[in-house]
C-alpha cells in the first residue's frame, strides 16, 4: 500500500466550483465506484489512509478495553466477521491533513505523515492530548436490537429527537451517536479520492427513493465504494468505504452542535447534555451561520473548531454553488443540527447537507443517527 513513506495528495478548489484539480502524489488517479455486479477501478484502494479502510467489529465481542478504547476485530471478509449479531463500525487509521486558503482557491492534502501546518482529525486527539492511531466511523443508521441501539445489519432505521436518541445512548462508556467530528474526517478524504466537495455527484444515494432501506443494503456492492443498482438515479443508497448512507436515505443528527440564533454552540461531553438546552458546557463559535436557505457556498470556520463548518453563505442556485448541497435553517431560537438528507430530498442532498430547523426535542420523519464510538 502506499504512502508509508509521507506521500501527499492534494486537491484544489476554485471558489464556485465544485470540482477540483489533482495534485501532489494524487496527480492522474482515478477513483471510481462500482455496484453490486460492477467492480470499479479506484487507484485509492491501494493508497493509504482510504486503503485500510473498511467494515469490522470489534474485539470480545463488542466489549471495551481497561484503557477505554475499542480495538479493531475480524474484518469484513475475515473469518469471524458477523455483521448480525455484533455492531459494525468502519476503522480509519491515523492520518494528517490541511486546508490552505490562497486567494480564492482552496487546497486539501492528506498524508500519513506530519507535514508543516498539518494537523490530525479533531477525532483522533484524545482529552489527555496524545493522539490514536486510529478511530472507528459509523457504518450503518442505528436501528433497534435487544431494545437497544444497534450498528448491524438488516436492521430498520430507528428514528427519535436529538434528545431522545442522546438518552439513549448517554450512559455508553465509549458508544454514542455521530458527532462533527465524524464529518471533518468523511469530507477531507472524499473531497480529496474524488476531486469534488460534491461527491453526491459520483454516488447519488437514496435521494429519490419510494422507501426507506434497511441497513445492509449496500453490503453486496462488489468495490470499496459504489450502490446496488446503479449510481446515479438517486432510487439505491451508496456505500463509501464501508459507511453506507454517508447522505441520503435519513438525515442524522449530530449530537455535539446546537444553532441559537444563527450562532453554532459546541459540546464537548455529550454527558453535559441537558435536553437541548445551551448550558455554559457548550462553546461559541466565531461566526453564524447564513440568515438565508438556499445552496451551500462558503462555509464558517473557528480554528478552535475545524470540524464544524456550517454555511456562511449561500448561492441562489446548484451551478453556482461550491458545494452542491442545500442549507436549511431558522433564524431565531435553538435547533439541532440533521446532515445528509433523506429518500426524497433529491439534488439537495449531500455530504455537507445541513437541515437546521428542528429543536432538540423534536422527532420527525427520517430523523435517525448513527452509532460512533467516541
Amino acid at each position: 500500500m502506499g504512502n508509508y513513506t509521507g506521500e501527499k495528495y492534494s486537491v484544489t478548489f476554485k471558489h464556485g466550483e465544485r470540482d477540483g484539480e489533482r495534485g501532489d502524489a494524487a496527480l492522474g488517479l482515478v477513483a471510481g465506484v462500482g455496484t453490486d455486479k460492477t467492480l470499479a477501478l479506484n487507484d485509492f484502494d491501494s493508497i493509504m489512509p482510504w486503503a485500510a479502510m473498511g467494515q469490522c467489529n470489534t474485539v470480545l465481542g463488542n466489549t471495551v478495553l481497561a484503557t477505554g478504547e475499542r480495538l479493531p476485530g475480524a474484518f469484513k471478509g475475515e473469518e469471524g466477521f458477523d455483521p448480525v449479531n455484533k455492531d459494525v463500525f468502519v476503522y480509519v487509521p491515523r492520518f494528517y491533513y490541511k486546508r490552505e486558503q490562497r486567494g480564492k482557491h482552496e487546497t486539501v492534502t492528506v498524508s500519513m505523515r506530519h507535514f508543516p501546518g498539518a494537523d490530525v482529525p479533531r477525532k483522533f486527539k484524545r482529552e489527555d492530548g496524545t493522539i490514536r492511531n486510529y478511530v472507528f466511523l459509523a457504518a450503518y443508521t442505528a436501528g433497534i436490537k435487544g431494545g437497544r441501539l444497534a450498528s448491524r445489519t438488516g436492521l430498520a432505521p430507528f428514528c427519535s429527537s436529538l434528545n431522545g436518541f442522546v438518552e439513549l445512548v448517554r450512559e455508553n462508556h465509549d458508544l454514542f451517536i455521530e458527532s462533527t467530528e465524524d464529518d471533518e474526517i468523511k469530507n477531507v478524504l472524499l473531497e480529496v479520492e474524488f476531486a469534488t466537495r460534491d461527491p453526491q455527484s459520483i454516488m447519488a444515494g437514496a435521494v429519490n427513493a419510494e422507501e426507506v432501506f434497511d441497513s445492509g443494503a449496500c453490503d453486496a456492492v462488489v468495490s470499496s465504494s459504489g450502490s446496488p443498482g446503479d449510481n446515479t438515479s438517486g432510487r439505491f443508497p451508496c456505500i463509501w468505504r464501508g459507511c453506507e448512507n454517508p447522505w441520503g436515505n435519513t438525515f442524522r443528527f449530530r449530537w455535539n452542535v446546537l444553532v441559537s440564533d444563527r450562532v453554532p454552540h459546541v459540546l464537548g461531553n455529550i454527558r453535559d447534555y441537558k435536553r437541548g438546552e445551551i448550558t455554559d458546557a457548550y462553546k461559541p463559535l466565531k461566526y453564524k451561520q447564513s440568515q438565508w436557505d438556499g445552496w451551500a457556498d462558503v462555509m464558517g470556520y473557528d480554528p478552535a473548531f475545524p470540524d464544524v463548518a456550517l454555511p456562511v453563505s449561500v448561492a441562489e442556485s446548484y451551478e453556482e454553488s461550491s458545494f452542491g448541497c442545500y442549507f436549511w435553517q431558522w433564524d431565531r431560537g435553538v435547533y439541532a443540527l440533521l446532515v445528509g438528507g433523506d429518500v426524497s430530498d433529491g439534488r439537495n442532498a449531500g455530504a455537507r447537507y445541513c437541515y437546521v430547523t428542528h429543536a432538540p426535542s423534536n422527532s420527525v420523519w427520517c430523523s435517525c443517527a448513527a452509532l460512533s464510538p467516541a
